[in-house]
């Protein structure tokens, strides 16, 4: 059971137990030239062979198409819905899939997201800034600027820099798990739901993840206190990140739904947002009734008093 004692945090923290530590420094695999598919698709317990699915064999084609275009010293694992791969050992990945993607994957089932996914997930771990910088360059041919990591929509893909902690890995997950669920969320809402959980821990239960306080914070507080905070009702009906103030909208994204978190009210609304989205498109009515006011300015008051009593905490 995975308990509190699992944190999520984007930092310099990889898993938590020793053994997770990468003792191998995987940076330096790239004189080995071998990618290997370790293809585990599930086997009953009386060994019979197990029916395969059409989305265990749409997971071996993207596998067999992963493989070389991964950089040397790679492994990939075939774990339906997911193709996890990565310049880590086969036994480290394999904890990264039983002990993160699992838990993080059902914790989300259980309060957000009723759809399984129905296409594979590639799921790819690099063990340091170097590997994950050429490892980028080769699958999307960009040089990107963040290092901890990212989600390509189109291919299904996270492709994470495990050295920086693992809550780009919880953050780029929700990600790729809610396209499937809800495909027409709007930007600030597929935003703000990731970024609660790129700094997160696991209930005493294990079913839920909790998002906890993180470094937007003090980017959210600023920026009330110096009223450059959008209006609700303006964050929900624009629905997109604005260039330029890409900082501002996601501490605000994150924080506005940590406070529904903490109203035990960010499930119940994304649940009945996705189920009214062609009545209720920017989710402003949907909001209203969970929160129980008559006017967003009301709840808009109330979240910013929120957000400036956290740093008295």
């Amino acid at each position: 059971m995975v308990g509190r004692w699992l944190l999520l945090t984007v930092g310099p923290v990889l898993l938590t137990a020793g053994s997770y530590c990468l003792s191998i420094d995987r940076e330096e695999l790239a004189k080995e030239p071998a990618v290997v598919i370790a293809d585990d698709v599930a086997t009953p317990a009386n060994g019979a062979p197990s029916e395969v699915t059409p989305l265990d064999s749409q997971c071996r084609v993207v596998a067999k198409s992963l493989q070389p275009r991964l950089i040397p010293g790679s492994v990939i694992l075939v774990r339906p819905p997911f193709v996890v791969a990565g310049n880590l050992s086969e036994e480290q990945l394999q904890r990264y899939q039983r002990d993160l993607i699992l838990p993080i994957s059902q914790a989300l089932a259980t309060d957000f997201f009723d759809t399984p996914p129905t296409k594979p997930i590639t799921i790819i771990l690099l063990a340091g800034d170097r590997s994950y910088r050429e490892q980028s360059k080769r699958l999307d041919d960009v040089r990107t600027e963040c290092y901890f990591g990212y989600y390509e929509r189109n291919e299904r893909r996270v492709v994470a820099n495990v050295a920086t902690g693992n809550g780009t890995l919880a953050h780029e997950l929700t990600h790729a798990l809610a396209h499937f669920d809800f495909p027409g969320i709007p930007e600030w809402f597929d935003e703000g739901l990731a970024t609660v959980f790129e700094q997160s821990e696991f209930s005493e239960d294990g079913l839920h993840l909790v998002g906890l306080a993180n470094w937007r914070q003090s980017i959210l507080t600023l920026a009330v206190k110096r009223n450059e905070l959008r209006p609700l009702t303006d964050l929900l009906s624009r629905q997109e990140i604005r260039p330029g103030r890409e900082e501002i909208d996601y501490a605000h994204a994150r924080y506005f739904c940590l406070y529904l978190q903490k109203r035990r009210l960010l499930g119940p609304y994304y649940r009945k947002y996705r189920a009214n989205i062609e009545h209720d498109p920017q989710g402003i009515a949907t909001l209203r009734t969970l929160l129980q006011v008559e006017s967003l300015d009301e709840a808009d008051k109330d979240f910013r008093r929120w957000v400036i009593s956290l740093n008295s905490k």
